[in-house]
């Protein structure tokens, strides 16, 4: 018997009691970069279960999630009386050199580049780093990071991220009362370190801790700062990855608190976001989101951004915010290229909502599932109101 699932060319080969069958033999076909312990591992069976179509549909769920495959085909046969469950892959090369361009009209630009390896040692282990600057300007920025996440690292569980992030300015003007007094430099440095711990073989429910010192060093006007952040969060995550789309929702709570006792202040931020995107035939979808934030304790240094778009960076960076959004994704050519209208509804607001923000937009992206996902992006987004802005960015990067 023969059965096309929506997960991607999902075949289903098995006579009528294969239920009640035990499963003899997992065949892997076609792994080029990852390892086979890395897949069994993500099965939620082995040698000797009984056969259950539930669970290979899920397990086949569990490797998508991955990233690291554009198709799985499934094939169930019985031989001698028992079961015999053949999955063949088609992988995504892991290894991708990223560069990074950002122009403005007043000609200066931001150049640089980023390097990720999606699949470290053939285990979903990743390793990301990049280096940026921008030109034409002037004061001068320079970025750099390195940062990894070891997959199920600690008893095949629970992820360990970490990572170093650096940013350094020069020449950045000190004003009073409207008058330039001086200049000087600064230099930011975190040292972000995660724990995400998987509280179920499908990997919905994901509990994260962690800790991330964040030093700001100035070097005249104003005192140095110190901020040595507690993170927690909460995730239910019920999405699938389509490779040319995702289905399913996904809510995060997330946190993190510094106290004065280590840090130069009290401050924090306490975030909730919601989202769900339905699949509405071949590779269509509408998505709709809720999210919102607050500062927790008060540091005039690290307001929160609610990432409103088509606004000016005073109307959308505040102490508080509340935002949805709906959007529609729409195939214009054969799974190539997308056609994506938005609208967002939301506020940033000192103590409660003051002003509603809207804006409208779109967005036109070029998609090809090849080697790896390539993304070509356009966005435009104009925003309705005071302190309104029209945005557009153009962006080449890589999905997973």
């Amino acid at each position: 018997m023969k059965k096309l699932s929506l997960l991607i060319f999902f075949i289903l080969l098995f006579p009528l009691n294969a239920h009640s069958q035990v499963i003899s033999k997992i065949e892997l076909v076609g792994l080029k970069w990852t390892k086979v312990a890395f897949v069994r591992r993500e099965l939620l069976f082995k040698e000797g279960d009984t056969y259950s179509e539930e669970k290979l549909k899920k397990s086949v769920r569990n490797l998508l999630n991955t990233h690291l495959f554009y198709r799985i085909e499934t094939q169930v046969r019985e031989v001698n009386g028992k079961v015999v469950v053949k999955l063949r892959f088609k992988e995504k090369f892991p290894l991708v050199p990223i560069p990074r361009m950002f122009f403005k009209t007043n000609g200066s630009f931001k150049g640089g580049v980023e390097v990720r390896d999606y699949n470290l040692f053939g285990m979903g282990h990743r390793l990301y780093v990049g280096y940026t600057r921008w030109f034409k300007t002037e004061n001068t920025w320079k970025d750099a990071f390195i940062y990894t996440r070891l997959y199920r690292f600690l008893k095949d569980k629970s992820d360990l991220s970490a990572g170093i992030f650096w940013n350094k300015g020069e020449n950045v003007s000190y004003t009073e009362n409207g008058r330039v007094i001086g200049t000087y430099s600064l230099e930011t440095i975190s040292l972000p370190v995660y724990v995400t711990s998987y509280l179920d073989l499908e990997k919905v429910k994901q509990l994260t801790v962690g800790v991330k010192p964040y030093f700001i060093n100035y070097s005249k006007f104003y005192p140095n700062k110190r901020f040595y952040f507690f993170n927690l969060g909460l995730a239910f995550d019920r999405t699938t990855d389509m490779v040319y789309y995702v289905k399913g929702s996904r809510v995060v709570l997330y946190g993190e608190v510094a106290e004065p006792l280590s840090s130069s202040s009290f401050t924090g931020a306490l975030f909730f976001s919601w989202e769900n995107t339905i699949h509405t035939g071949s590779v269509n979808t509408y998505s709709y989101a809720l999210a919102g934030g607050t500062k927790v304790g008060y540091s005039g240094e690290l307001p929160i951004n609610s990432y409103i778009p088509g606004y000016k960076s005073s109307e959308i960076v505040n102490r508080r915010f509340l935002k949805c959004r709906l959007s529609l994704r729409r195939s214009l050519f054969n799974r190539s290229v997308f056609f994506k209208p938005t609208v967002v509804l939301g506020d940033a607001f000192e103590s409660s909502p003051d002003d509603l923000l809207v804006a409208t937009g779109f967005e036109i992206s070029a998609f090809w599932a090849k080697l790896v996902d390539g993304i070509i992006r356009f966005r435009i987004y104009k925003g309705i109101g005071k302190n309104s802005d029209t945005q557009t960015n153009l962006k080449f990067d890589f999905r997973w």
